[in-house]
């Protein structure tokens, strides 16, 4: 047995070998209101057997196979080269009359940002309050001090002329070092032997408080003192934290040798390894 449209030989008792030989075949046939009508009342009694449950099983399934593009493109496409008879048109056309088209109107603006405001969806142009956005601003504030001042100052590879005096100072002391010690920040000089960090500051590149206020704006940092101040207690906070001591000594103090060598000593005395005499 053949299918009666494509001639395909046929392995059971059927008409045709396939549902689009099927399709093609009915194509310019004409069907009597009769059968459309029973057709009708078929599709409705199957849909009115389905139940709310299942129905809404079969929606969640459909949209989690397609997501929503794929779902757009396929509506989109399903109308591509679709001609519809003038009364459709005329019918779709009267849909539409009455609609503005443009701008919304205010009373529609409202009603959508009314709706917007009740929702607990996340959008991405949120209505956010001034004490939400102070502390999204201290944040950033924060955020990009740290990176402007981690990419001028705290990535330096060498070394200063008042950190080149202490260098000579512990030379003299018997003591190693190691200078541009790079850890989360890098610092002036590392005392191994000591785990202990020098902070060598320019009176100039870190506003030594003794010369400046806390207002002072930086000609090249271009931010305040007391931020500059700030920055400098994180990194000495981030040492201290994981076990390193902090010596801090200004470039002010290394004009009296005697005076920065005495307190270079006094610090040395303070940590358990004793000096090589």
């Amino acid at each position: 047995m053949n299918c009666s449209y494509c001639g395909k030989e046929l392995t059971y008792q059927q008409k045709f070998c396939s549902r689009k030989c099927m399709s093609d075949a009915r194509i310019g046939t004409h069907v009597s209101s009769e059968i459309k009508e029973k057709i009708s009342i078929k599709t409705k009694e199957t849909m009115n057997n389905i139940s709310k449950e299942d129905r809404e099983k079969t929606n969640s399934l459909r949209k989690q196979s397609l997501g929503k593009k794929e779902i757009k493109e396929k509506m989109r496409n399903s109308h591509l080269g679709k001609k519809y008879s003038e009364e459709t048109k005329k019918k779709m056309s009267n849909s539409r009359k009455g609609r503005k088209l443009g701008p919304m109107s205010e009373e529609h603006r409202k009603k959508i940002s009314d709706s917007l405001k009740n929702s607990e969806i996340p959008r991405k142009h949120c209505v956010r309050s001034q004490e939400t956005r102070d502390k999204i601003s201290k944040k950033l504030k924060e955020y990009f001090l740290q990176k402007r001042l981690k990419s001028k100052i705290f990535t330096k590879s060498f070394d200063t002329q008042p950190e080149l005096i202490v260098c000579d100072i512990l030379s003299v002391l018997n003591i190693s070092f190691k200078t541009q010690e790079k850890l989360f920040y890098v610092y002036d000089i590392f005392l191994p032997n000591y785990n202990s960090l020098i902070l060598v500051n320019g009176d100039f590149w870190h506003c030594n408080p003794n010369k400046y206020s806390k207002d002072f704006l930086h000609p090249v940092l271009n931010i305040t003192a007391e931020e500059l101040w700030n920055s400098d207690n994180i990194k000495k906070a981030w040492a201290q934290e994981n076990g390193y001591k902090i010596f801090e000594i200004w470039e002010s103090d290394l004009r009296d040798r005697f005076l920065a060598i005495s307190k270079i000593y006094k610090f040395l005395q303070q940590t358990p390894e004793h000096l090589v005499e």
